[in-house]
């Protein structure tokens, strides 16, 4: 705790504030979509990995973790910019998205952030995280909460389940 403190130029109560408010927000639901194919472009070429999007519901909201994360990006950008990280500052569907560009091994590793009232998501497939995004914003009747199949898993589940698997194969 200390050296990560003295790292960042924090006290060690600061720290294990920032380790406590990151604990708490995200001891809520986790949620991951996998669909389609997202290219991770290498020295030889593209090479196809899945492409997903996970989402952290945060019930008392996700501003706590929103300032975390613009506080280590601004205080770590010299850093993160001379190991090959690339932020930019999108809007996909009306929302606000960081995309993350990260440079290793001769690999372009591509992912995105957005930060909702009650979610964050983490996307590695740009289409995936807009058409999240759309959805939330439309509440389309074709996202995976409307499915009956899905509501009818989930009934299943009980209250609390520590893990819920639903496979939707159409």
């Amino acid at each position: 705790l200390q050296q990560v403190a003295l790292y960042h130029d924090l006290t060690p109560q600061e720290v294990l504030g920032q380790w406590e408010m990151a604990k708490a927000a995200a001891s809520g639901r986790w949620s991951v979509a996998v669909g389609g194919i997202n290219l991770i472009w290498t020295n030889d070429g593209p090479v196809p990995a899945p492409g997903a999007v996970m989402a952290l519901e945060t019930p008392g909201g996700s501003q706590h973790l929103h300032e975390m994360f613009s506080q280590i990006r601004q205080s770590m950008a010299p850093e993160l910019s001379r190991e090959g990280i690339r932020f930019q500052d999108l809007e996909l569907a009306g929302h606000k998205v960081t995309g993350i560009t990260i440079k290793e091994d001769g690999a372009t590793i591509p992912f995105f952030v957005s930060f909702l009232d009650d979610q964050v998501l983490v996307g590695f497939n740009r289409f995936l995280i807009e058409k999240c995004l759309t959805n939330r914003s439309q509440g389309s009747k074709h996202s995976l909460a409307s499915s009956a199949s899905f509501k009818r898993s989930r009934s299943k589940a009980g209250a609390n389940p520590l893990v819920e698997i639903f496979v939707n194969t159409n």
